[in-house]
């Protein structure tokens, strides 16, 4: 998941299982760690730290991006910054690392509201860095020649477009959603996801980006595989090797997988996203607004500061083409039962109509 990144974790910092990542939480709480796994990013460097920034700091924190300083370490472009938050007696210091390499990017987030837990951090900045060996993960294997046909392609190599959930005949097809508390501080809430494609793949990755189609070089061998439905029982076999199974039982809103309820997710109206929708996020102080208007136009980002910009709706994808020339999709649904929709995700984040 973290490919061409090595680091050592803090003593006795607890570490906790994300969504499309890692973390490592203080024991008082004053410190935060969160290792985002790689992504495909064709952008630049200096524009990959900055989105990043923006969806993985700034909602957090509150603070825009900082001009971050970039250095090479063999292949890698490594971007830093950091901004300082709060009051003076009480200041947040957040942080974010990014490393690119060959198209992709992985991203560490450090949030530290305390003096020992920044001293902490150093430390483990100090261990921070790119690998020289590539990717900590193997290659997936191949099925044996016998049982594709030696010119068959591997259904992982298609890009696939990503339909709203549905079941049919008991199996189920498309994109579904679970939305769950954000366990790394900033009591933020968000989507995970399962997305079962037509060509029998499936994937427990998030599909951010709002690309519309799914993007097999975003798959990792324990993220991505192959699905069965076999009546009552879910069969994964992942791309590691691993194979898992589940119950599995139909619900009036999607599926329910060994008891975890997961609901279709839906493409919303364009006139539906029109207005104010808050992120609710509060351990930092603040939260993020999206304000969609319906002359095309919007803004995202704090109460006190924030960017703006034009909007576009189409399907599950949402185009947000910034004041800058910036262009950048989402990928979007209704987050709650019912019309119109009380909640959206927009790339795993839920917003809450205001």
């Amino acid at each position: 998941m973290f490919e061409f990144v090595r680091y050592t974790a803090p003593a006795g910092w607890a570490a906790q299982e994300v969504q499309e990542g890692r973390g490592y939480v203080r024991p008082d709480g004053t410190g935060v760690i969160v290792l985002h796994a790689s992504r495909p990013d064709g952008a630049p460097p200096l524009d990959a730290f900055k989105d990043l920034w923006r969806l993985q700091v700034q909602p957090a924190v509150g603070a825009t991006a900082p001009e971050p300083e970039v250095g090479q370490e063999g292949e890698v472009t490594i971007a830093v910054g950091a901004r300082q938050v709060g009051t003076e007696t009480a200041p947040i210091t957040a942080s974010l690392v990014t490393f690119t390499r060959a198209g992709r990017t992985v991203g560490v987030v450090t949030v530290a509201r305390s003096a020992d837990a920044l001293a902490e951090l150093g430390a483990f900045f100090n261990s921070l860095g790119a690998t020289s060996s590539g990717p900590d993960t193997l290659e997936p294997p191949r099925a044996p020649p016998e049982t594709r046909g030696a010119d068959a392609a591997d259904p992982g190599d298609a890009r696939v477009p990503i339909e709203p959930g549905t079941v049919v005949d008991g199996r189920p097809a498309g994109l579904f959603y679970r939305v769950e508390v954000d366990v790394t501080g900033s009591r933020g809430v968000e989507t995970s996801t399962w997305l079962f494609l037509s060509n029998g793949r499936v994937s427990r990755f998030h599909p951010m980006g709002g690309s519309g189609l799914f993007e097999p070089s975003r798959c990792n061998p324990d993220t991505c595989g192959t699905f069965e439905a076999r009546g009552s029982e879910l069969v994964v076999r992942w791309d590691n090797g691993t194979v898992h199974m589940w119950t599995l039982a139909v619900t009036a809103d999607g599926v329910r997988l060994d008891g975890r309820e997961f609901r279709r997710a839906r493409s919303i109206r364009a006139q539906t996203l029109v207005g104010e929708w808050s992120d609710g996020r509060a351990g930092f102080g603040g939260g993020n607004l999206y304000t969609f208007g319906a002359d095309g136009r919007f803004t995202f980002g704090t109460a006190s500061s924030g960017l703006d910009g034009t909007w576009r709706l189409d399907g599950l994808t949402l185009t947000l083409t910034f004041a800058d020339g910036d262009v950048r999709g989402r990928t979007i649904f209704g987050a709650s039962s019912g019309v119109p929709e009380g909640l959206i995700s927009v790339d795993g984040t839920v917003f809450a109509r205001r």
